[in-house]
């Protein structure tokens, strides 16, 4: 059965996974990096950390990335899960809770090299025009 594979991830603190599979479909790492630490932040600013509050958190996502929804969250499997196949994402994460969730985020982004303090500001500014002051 399938079911130990699938679900192993729920029952750890960190999950391995291999930052090569980190990727945004006709994006690049730079992109990356910025889609995943505006998911961070805007999973911060969630009142409420509902698998329908994720999905929606994701759908304006990629909608301002000019990203398909499925192409957007590959890299949140890998991430979160572990793994490219798994139990659908925004349950997953809402069973895992917020800060779970971001500290995986936080793991996949320094496994692709972290962010420098010059590009956080700029992170920090496009984040501000799409959503307003960084609470």
């Amino acid at each position: 059965s399938d079911w130990g594979y699938l679900t192993a991830f729920f029952f750890a603190d960190a999950v391995p996974f291999d930052p090569a599979k980190l990727e945004l479909k006709g994006k690049t790492r730079e992109d990356l990096v910025t889609v995943l630490q505006l998911a961070v932040w805007r999973l911060e600013q969630a009142r409420e950390f509902s698998a329908q509050g994720i999905e929606n958190i994701f759908n304006d996502l990629a909608r301002k990335f000019e990203l398909k929804l499925r192409d957007m969250t590959r890299p949140f499997y890998i991430a979160i899960t572990g793994s490219e196949a798994s139990t659908p994402l925004f349950q997953s994460m809402a069973i895992l809770g917020s800060d779970l969730v971001r500290m995986r985020l936080r793991r996949a982004l320094e496994a692709l090299g972290g962010i420098s303090s010059k590009k956080l500001k700029e992170m920090e500014k496009l984040f501000e025009s799409f959503y307003g002051p960084l609470a």
